[in-house]
């Protein structure tokens, strides 16, 4: 069995301390009290918008209980707010499941989101998963 959480984690300041920070609570709370406690899952799959950039508490957070990035060696922006493009969607998986992400359009502070192409102020990423 496959359990997939699609989520869209609080913004909060980068700078606050990882326990004040609202988005690493949820994200422990999402971990202790689903992830880890379902016996049944054979993998996970996260994925959203985490509002968090990956050095962040909240993505290191993720990688330490197991989950892997599907888009590691092909970072890119997903977002593009004020004029300053960051990733903060992702798509993570538990290390039994394979990851072949898609390949997204470029964007950088001169990019428009939305816009006629885009509809949303982030990009759509996808990735092909299967079980190793």
């Amino acid at each position: 069995m496959i359990k997939v959480v699609n989520t869209h984690i609080k913004w909060d300041a980068e700078d606050k301390p990882a326990e004040g920070h609202v988005g690493y609570r949820q994200i422990k709370e999402l971990i202790e009290n689903h992830v880890k406690a379902d016996e049944f899952a054979q993998a996970w799959i996260l994925c959203g918008d985490f509002n968090a950039q990956p050095n962040s508490s909240i993505v290191k957070q993720i990688l330490s209980n197991g989950f892997e990035d599907s888009y590691r060696g092909h970072e890119q922006s997903t977002c593009n707010s004020n004029r300053k493009p960051k990733r903060i969607d992702y798509i993570f998986r538990t290390k039994n499941l394979r990851a072949e992400p898609a390949k997204l359009p470029k964007i950088d502070d001169l990019t428009p989101l939305p816009s006629e192409t885009e509809p949303s102020d982030h990009i759509a990423i996808y990735a092909y998963l299967s079980f190793h």
